[in-house]
């Protein structure tokens, strides 16, 4: 009995893993205390324990709910199945001969979550839950054999929520994007399903969960502070042609007009991510965003917002009104620099001179 696409044989499966001389064992096992999740996951990792045991082990952590389980493995938990995912089960640790399974695993219960989601209760972490193994899986296996499972990966985080040092808003897009590990294939895959949700979001077609989930600006602020950080990250997390598309859709959004694209202290490492020619319509419109956006214009008040602002001139001839608008911030800027970095100057020299009395 196989099911769907899964490539599980389940009589195959209970042949291999569930044989008749390891079921008394396992039952004893399981009953021979309390159990508790990290058991499994203590029994996955231990290299000395027989496979027929890890497997069991693997199946029980990688299901959504005990009860629709096809075979019966005699778990009986002290608390419910709790998520541990990210921080737990690390599916690099899995012998290589358990990883196939896995994968289909992870694959079945992915498809039999959605034939259930219209007919009985599920829980908003299960897709998450599985989205993760999904993850894993995209680092650890060839893409020909994860591709099945790439509809069943959430971008956005299973439920809204707000803290102190961190909040939902497409998590999962972002892990996918800003990992090294990850192949480029699923960096595409995922960028190309996250523009499709702020689209929709733009043309008014579907609405955020809640205010701090709105799609263009996690998009845009996700790879504004990954992708052009004040201090250089060596390699980039993708390649720049990916990246110029990216800017590119957001600039042509007319939500840029309110909204600067990339920050100001992160004008210099965009400049210089696009430095080639084959970029100048695009530093152009960097500029162009940079200069008249109305949350966050660029206004010289540095020598080094001098420096910026004097280099993205040289995109423009001397005839255009882009040229025109930036000689108006530069002319302005020189008349306050001065002043500016006097002031500073001051303060700098009156921090030292208190912190000496301190020694």
């Amino acid at each position: 009995m196989s099911d769907r696409s899964t490539g599980i044989n389940w009589n195959e499966f209970r042949a291999r893993w569930f044989t008749p001389e390891t079921e008394a064992l396992w039952v004893e096992w399981c009953k021979a205390k309390i159990r508790e999740t990290g058991d499994l996951i203590d029994l996955l990792r231990d290299a000395k324990t027989r496979m027929a045991y890890r497997a069991r082990a693997l199946m029980i952590l990688l299901s959504l709910e005990y009860r629709w389980m096809p075979i019966k493995v005699y778990w009986q938990p002290l608390y419910p199945k709790e998520s541990y995912y990210w921080s737990r089960l690390d599916f690099s640790e899995l012998p290589r001969e358990l990883l196939p399974l896995a994968r289909a695993l992870t694959l079945y219960w992915a498809q039999d979550l959605a034939d259930r989601e219209d007919t009985a209760h599920t829980e908003p972490r299960w897709k998450q839950d599985l989205s993760c193994q999904i993850y894993q899986l995209m680092i650890l296996c060839p893409i020909e054999e994860v591709e099945p499972l790439w509809p069943y990966y959430e971008l956005n985080d299973a439920t809204p929520f707000s803290g102190i040092d961190d909040q939902s808003g497409y998590r999962p897009w972002q892990a996918i994007m800003f990992n090294h590990k990850i192949p480029y294939h699923w960096k595409v895959k995922a960028d190309t399903a996250m523009r499709v949700i702020v689209q929709r979001e733009l043309d008014g077609k579907a609405q955020p969960r809640v205010e701090w989930e709105d799609a263009y600006k996690c998009y845009q602020g996700a790879i504004d502070f990954r992708m052009f950080p004040t201090i250089p990250r060596e390699p980039p997390y993708y390649n720049t042609n990916l990246l110029a598309s990216q800017i590119d859709f957001l600039l042509a959004a007319p939500r840029a007009a309110q909204r600067a694209v990339i920050w100001s202290l992160h004008l210099d490492g965009a400049l210089r991510v696009f430095r080639e020619d084959r970029f100048r319509e695009l530093r152009r419109k960097i500029a162009n965003n940079a200069l008249h956006n109305t949350s966050d214009p660029l206004r010289i008040r540095s020598s080094r917002d001098l420096r910026l602002a004097l280099q993205m001139q040289r995109d423009f001839d001397s005839t255009e009104s882009m040229y025109t608008d930036l000689a108006a911030a530069i002319a302005e800027g020189q008349k306050v620099i001065p002043e500016i970095e006097a002031k500073n100057a001051h303060f700098t020299a009156e921090e030292e001179r208190i912190q000496s009395l301190l020694r």
